[in-house]
């Protein structure tokens, strides 16, 4: 593990690759810093982000399992199908079969883990969350980064990419190359 002290504050950096901490530096994002202290510059520097802030819950909403809500980042809690349809129903996505569909595609996109973080792809191309929304093309009113590790917030960001996209699929690899057919029944009946 590295870290490095800023005006007496602790950036957590990496362990084999995988961002472990967060940025205590105010208003700063830990993707932003990690950015900079990976550029050689100085995350002090590091241009301003609003809070973390969920998608409004009334209008998204959340969704119930045996141990209580879906909010937030999850740890490595792979969601049942029922919750992620749920999740995609909530955050306007059309119900049946699309949002069978949606929920089998996150299965080969991120293993169903709100926390998914995809490895070894350039800083814009890399995916967050259920559905690996990129940060270069995700919708900055459901975040990014980080923000995109709620799992309402990732919901949100993906419905507006199936809109945006004339009410398809086609932006996610998985459903063009055919990977999330293999997990429809699951999701189906899950």
């Amino acid at each position: 593990m590295a870290s490095s002290g800023i005006n007496g504050t602790t950036v957590v950096v990496v362990l084999a690759g995988t961002v472990l901490g967060y940025s205590a530096i105010k208003g700063k994002s830990i993707s932003g810093v990690v950015r900079s202290l990976l550029e050689g510059g100085n995350p002090a520097n590091t241009p301003s982000v609003n809070a973390l802030q969920p998608v409004d819950a009334g209008s998204v909403g959340t969704v119930g399992t045996s141990t209580g809500p879906v909010t937030g980042n999850t740890s490595g809690q792979q969601l049942s199908y029922s919750e992620i349809k749920q999740l995609w129903i909530n955050a306007g996505g059309p119900g049946g079969i699309i949002a069978v569909t949606a929920a089998a595609i996150t299965e080969p996109e991120s293993g169903r883990k709100p926390d998914a973080v995809q490895k070894g792809e350039p800083y814009a191309q890399t995916g967050w969350g259920l559905w690996q929304i990129t940060p270069g093309n995700s919708v900055p009113s459901a975040g990014t980064d980080e923000q995109l590790l709620i799992p309402e917030n990732n919901a949100k960001a993906a419905v507006a990419k199936f809109k945006a996209a004339g009410n398809s699929f086609t932006p996610w690899t998985t459903f063009t190359s055919g990977k999330y057919l293999a997990f429809m029944g699951a999701a189906q009946n899950g």
